[in-house]
């Protein structure tokens, strides 16, 4: 799936600690996500999280949208989520962290389906005894569920805004323009004039990276 279709990163952190309806939620995760960052000689870390706080946050999110247009998320969750995730981030670590904040997400929504839960309980079993990072987001949920809160979080596929195309980094969506995934790119758009201004903007910007080759 190309990644555009459902989800639109967020540019700035602040999208999900001040404008987000989770944003008390967020805040208390992004808490346990900053001494990750910083080197601690008094705590028995494994690494430095080398990954910034915004992908960690966009990943999270975008691997719950994932979660919530997936029928049978749990046919492969390794593959299909884990190593995913793995591969975006490049780093086992980080995607250990995003999946014990996914499932600080799914553990915290107002609305919880049988499938938000089972998911929930995959990722706990997965990770509970053999990720250093579990517990420290565990903690959260166990948190807000003791005082009954709950967030109204809403994992609604949001593709990018492609009215303008021109201004998309096309080689990074389509991997360096990979066929298969220009086929999708082109698919964001439901409208037959769209989809041919999406790729004369893929062959505009294909020649412009190959101008000396």
């Amino acid at each position: 799936m190309l990644r555009e279709k459902i989800y639109c990163d967020r540019k700035e952190i602040d999208d999900f600690l001040l404008l987000s309806p989770a944003a008390a939620l967020n805040q208390s995760i992004y808490d346990a996500l900053l001494p990750l960052r910083e080197p601690d000689p008094n705590y028995n870390r494994l690494h430095r999280l080398q990954v910034p706080a915004l992908q960690i946050f966009n990943e999270a999110y975008y691997q719950c949208t994932k979660l919530h247009s997936d029928k049978h998320p749990e046919e492969d969750i390794y593959t299909n989520y884990y190593v995913d995730a793995r591969q975006n981030l490049g780093s086992s670590d980080a995607a250990e962290v995003v999946f014990s904040i996914v499932f600080v997400l799914l553990s915290c929504m107002a609305i919880r389906t049988v499938k938000t839960g089972y998911f929930a309980q995959l990722i706990s079993e997965r990770l509970s005894n053999k990720s250093p990072y579990f517990s420290m987001f565990a903690t959260i949920a166990e948190h807000y569920k003791s005082k009954g809160f709950s967030f109204p979080l809403a994992f609604v596929p949001m593709p990018i805004d492609v009215r303008f195309p021109d201004k998309i980094d096309w080689a990074s969506i389509t991997q360096n323009f990979n066929p298969k995934l220009i086929d999708e790119a082109i698919q964001l758009s439901d409208k037959e004039d769209g989809q041919h201004a999406i790729l004369d903007a893929i062959e505009g910007q294909f020649r412009q990276a190959h101008l000396y080759d």
